[in-house]
């Protein structure tokens, strides 16, 4: 997807900065149909249940849907894509193979997905970590984090990171590796690494 903005965050707390993204955004102009693509749809995990009943709670509609029977299709009349942390990369590379060409606001969770989405040559990955180093602490998607390390667990646990190019804010990155973004977005028809950023009217997450 050309994205304006997406993200990839520690998995055990994508609920923390979703919820605080979304009360720093809660003006965004969206329309109340999101699509939410997990590894099974019967079977969520705390963190997607959460995510659900925040967006239900913002007023969206939300459309839960397995990786294995998701299509790009299944994106038509949404107004936000969500791509959770819990799907195989190569799944949804093959069930949603235009997923790199829709302009359709994502907040994505799945790191293996880069070179599908446009933003790198190759995939990202995981370190593990009890903190991140906030370093654009302005920007909608710290959440009103200050700059320097935020402590995220009391224990080392697994953080995933891309590695984007081209006119990319970097908000979020690995303390010892900044190459490594932990939260990082594209605003609209910024150059990403393969294409731009697609226009769209609502904000991009």
């Amino acid at each position: 997807m050309k994205s304006l903005l997406s993200f990839f965050i520690f998995k055990l707390i994508i609920i923390v900065f979703f919820v605080l993204l979304l009360s720093e955004s809660s003006n965004a102009q969206f329309n109340d149909d999101a699509l939410f693509v997990v590894a099974d749809a019967e079977n969520l995990n705390a963190a997607e249940s959460k995510i659900d009943s925040v967006l239900e709670t913002m007023g969206f509609f939300v459309e839960i849907i397995g990786q294995d029977v998701v299509t790009d299709g299944a994106t038509d009349g949404k107004s936000l894509v969500l791509i959770s942390a819990t799907v195989s990369s190569g799944t949804i590379t093959t069930n949603m193979p235009g997923l790199g060409d829709m302009a359709i606001p994502l907040i994505n969770w799945e790191p293996f997905i880069n070179d599908l989405l446009g933003y790198s040559e190759l995939d990202g990955g995981e370190f593990n970590t009890t903190e991140i180093e906030i370093i654009l602490e302005g920007h909608q998607m710290a959440a009103g984090l200050p700059m320097g390390l935020t402590t995220i667990s009391t224990v080392e646990k697994a953080v995933s990171f891309g590695v984007p190019v081209g006119e990319v804010d970097i908000i979020a990155v690995n303390p010892n590796d900044s190459s490594q973004a932990v939260l990082f977005a594209y605003d609209e028809g910024a150059e990403m690494y393969s294409g731009n950023a697609q226009p769209e009217p609502s904000l991009r997450l």
